[in-house]
C-alpha cells in the first residue's frame, strides 16, 4: 500500500513536470501569435490607403503614398533666376560680341516668362547673338545653335541697333517653341491615358 502511495506521488511528480513544460511552450505559442498579430496590424495600418479599382474581376490595388506626385524642384539653366514676388522666369545676359566687349556691364535683357523652360530659351538666343563662343555647352540646350542659325543666318553682321531688336524678337519666338512644346507634351501624355482608358473598357 506504502508503495502504491510512493508511485502515485511519483507519477504525479511527472505530470508536474510535464505540465510546466507545456505551459512554458504555450507560452512561447502565445508571444508567437502576439507577434504575428502585431506584424498583421502593421501591415493593416501600412496598406489603409490601398484601394481596389478595375474592371470586375480584376483587383488592382493602388497605394496612394507610393503614386502620390511630389512636386519636382525647377530645372536649373544657365542665365534663367525667378523673381520672388511674381514668380516670373527671368533671363538676361551679357554681350561679349566682338564691338560690344566693352559694353560687358550692360546687361541685355532677353525677358519675363512664365516657366523656367521659356527663359532658358531666350537666354540661348542671348547666346547666339551676344556672345563670342558658340560651343553647345554654351547653351541650355543642345539644338539652339541650329535653330537659330535658321532664323537669324546673318549674325555675324548685324549692327548694335539690329542686334538689339532681333534680339527680343527671336527671344520670343524661342519661349514660344518652348511654350508649343510643353503643350504638346502634355496633349501627348492625356492622349495615351486616354487610350489606356479605352483598352481597359473594351
Amino acid at each position: 500500500m506504502g508503495e502504491a502511495k510512493v508511485e502515485d506521488v511519483e507519477m504525479n511528480k511527472e505530470k508536474k513536470k510535464k505540465g510546466s513544460k507545456w505551459k512554458g511552450l504555450g507560452g512561447f505559442t502565445n508571444a508567437w501569435s502576439n507577434f504575428k498579430w502585431a506584424i498583421r496590424e502593421a501591415r493593416i495600418k501600412h496598406f489603409e490607403n490601398l484601394i481596389s479599382v478595375g474592371l470586375p474581376g480584376e483587383v488592382n490595388l493602388i497605394m496612394f503614398d507610393e503614386i502620390e506626385e511630389r512636386p519636382k524642384p525647377p530645372p536649373r539653366f544657365k542665365g534663367v533666376r525667378q523673381l520672388e514676388k511674381t514668380k516670373r522666369w527671368v533671363s538676361e545676359i551679357r554681350p561679349t560680341v566682338g564691338l560690344y566687349t566693352k559694353q560687358r556691364k550692360k546687361k541685355i535683357w532677353l525677358g519675363s516668362f512664365g516657366t523656367p523652360e521659356e527663359a532658358a530659351r531666350a537666354f540661348d538666343v542671348g547666346v547666339y547673338l551676344w556672345k563670342d563662343d558658340l560651343s553647345v555647352e554654351n547653351f541650355n540646350f543642345p539644338d539652339s545653335p541650329e535653330f537659330l542659325r535658321m532664323l537669324e543666318p546673318n549674325r555675324d553682321t548685324l549692327d548694335e541697333k539690329t542686334r538689339t531688336a532681333r534680339t527680343k524678337s527671336l527671344a520670343q519666338r524661342a519661349a514660344d517653341r518652348a511654350a508649343a512644346a510643353r503643350d504638346f507634351g502634355s496633349m501627348s501624355r492625356s492622349r495615351r491615358h486616354d487610350t489606356r482608358d479605352q483598352e481597359r473598357g473594351s
